[in-house]
C-alpha cells in the first residue's frame, strides 16, 4: 500500500513538471527521496542528476520554504534559483519522462504477468 502511494505521488510530481506546474529544481527536490526508495524508476545517470540538482541548490528557497525567507534576501535568491532552474530544465524533463515511461512499462508487465497466471 505504501509503495502505491509513493508511486502515485511520484507520478503526480513528474506530470506536474511536464505540464509546467513545477519548476525543475523543486521537482528534483520532491523526487529525490522517492527515487532513493525506488531507484529502478530511473537510470543511474538520471538518479545522479537529481541528486546533483539537490546538492547544488540546497542553499536556495525551494517551494514552500520560500515563505520562511527574509523578504530582503528572497529576491536575490529567487534570481539565483531561476538560473539553476534554466540550467536543469532539460535534464529534469528527461528524468520525469523516464519515470512515467518506466511506470507505464511496470504496469504493462504486471498486467501481462497477471494475465499469464489465468
Amino acid at each position: 500500500m505504501r509503495k502505491r502511494r509513493i508511486d502515485a505521488k511520484t507520478r503526480v510530481i513528474a506530470r506536474a513538471y511536464l505540464s509546467g506546474e513545477k519548476n525543475a529544481v523543486e521537482t528534483c527536490w520532491l523526487l529525490s527521496p522517492r527515487l532513493y526508495w525506488d531507484q529502478g524508476l530511473v537510470s543511474k545517470d538520471d538518479y545522479k542528476f537529481v541528486e546533483q540538482v539537490v546538492k547544488t541548490t540546497n542553499h536556495l528557497p525551494i517551494g514552500e520554504f520560500q515563505e520562511n525567507w527574509h523578504p530582503d534576501f528572497l529576491p536575490v535568491k529567487l534570481k539565483e534559483l531561476a538560473v539553476f532552474d534554466e540550467r536543469y530544465k532539460d535534464g529534469t524533463r528527461i528524468v520525469c519522462q523516464s519515470i512515467l515511461d518506466r511506470m507505464a512499462l511496470r504496469k504493462l508487465m504486471k498486467k501481462n504477468e497477471n494475465h499469464q497466471n489465468f
